[in-house]
């Protein structure tokens, strides 16, 4: 398979985690008691979000601090660019290289529903734009940048191909990973992975994967953002109440299934949006870790 399926050098699976910044105490003593459950999976990243229309940044960075003084994880910063003048983005980035973080998800983002504001006169308008906002810094080269991808085509693109010509002008702005939205095939991602190939887009693509702890909730991320829900998946859903174990435990059986399938294709390293649930993220971690764990051949020849 391409290179692109991301095979860490050793051959170990590699998990980086999505969460988004807590908005209460009890949500941040929440956190607090997951982090060590994650530390036991040694992800590569963790990647906080920030809010609709560039609010919450600062709760994206005060989080940011908070994993750091309780585990040594890397973190990544989400970065949007829709909502905000370009001299307040590039504050952001003065901020988080203040604080020695150079890892960057580079988003275009949405406007802020609930409290619109009249659009910014000078703004990056596009993640291509914010990406190449971020290389041109006298420190752009040290700024790790992951950019999205959608598999099932972004909802509001005019088309596949335009779709996909946009992720290669983000990719040729400077992106260094593609971090897909979340799909339920392992088909569709491995077919937008050959689709990348035909343009040329050479950096590494890690598949989005979102476990469905809450179907009705799930089901409601998938269609605004154009992911499928196979008929598959939704027939076994049907009769379990959303809260009951028997509905986490099919959820985590999806999820393990879903990802021992890409394994089976190359894929080695996975982007799971936590929905702020470590605690069950990191139990399918380790049962993909256990059971996919690399043969002595494997290491040898890596």
């Amino acid at each position: 398979m391409s290179d692109k399926l991301t095979q860490p050098r050793n051959n170990h699976l590699s998990f980086s985690l999505e969460l988004f910044p807590p908005k209460t105490d009890k949500g941040v003593k929440n956190l607090l008691r997951q982090l060590p459950l994650v530390e036991d999976i040694q992800p590569r990243t963790v990647c906080i979000t920030s809010g609709a229309g560039g609010t919450g940044n600062n709760r994206t960075l005060s989080t940011i601090r908070t994993i750091q003084s309780h585990t040594n994880i890397p973190p990544t910063a989400h970065l949007t660019c829709v909502a905000n003048e370009k001299n307040e983005i590039q504050d952001s980035l003065n901020e988080y290289a203040q604080e020695g973080i150079y890892r960057i998800v580079a988003l275009r983002g949405d406007p802020n529903e609930q409290d619109p504001l009249p659009p910014p006169t000078d703004s990056y308008g596009d993640a291509a734009a914010l990406v190449q906002g971020i290389r041109n810094r006298s420190d752009g080269d040290l700024f790790h940048i992951s950019v999205a991808g959608y598999p099932e085509v972004h909802p509001k693109a005019q088309s596949r191909k335009s779709d996909l010509l946009n992720l290669k002008r983000k990719v040729d702005e400077g992106a260094d990973l593609i971090l897909t939205q979340f799909f339920f095939e392992p088909e569709i991602y491995l077919q937008f992975v050959e689709a990348t190939e035909n343009l040329t887009i050479d950096v590494p693509i890690v598949p989005g994967i979102i476990v469905i702890s809450d179907f009705p909730r799930i089901s409601r991320f998938a269609a605004k953002c154009g992911a499928t829900i196979p008929k598959w998946i939704t027939d076994r859903f049907t009769n379990f109440d959303a809260d009951s174990k028997d509905t986490t435990s099919l959820a985590k059986q999806i999820a393990i299934q879903q990802c021992s399938k890409l394994i089976e294709n190359g894929v080695r390293t996975f982007h799971f949006y936590t929905l702020n649930q470590l605690d069950l993220i990191a139990g399918i971690c380790e049962t993909l870790q256990s059971e996919h764990a690399p043969t002595t051949e494997d290491c040898t020849s890596s």
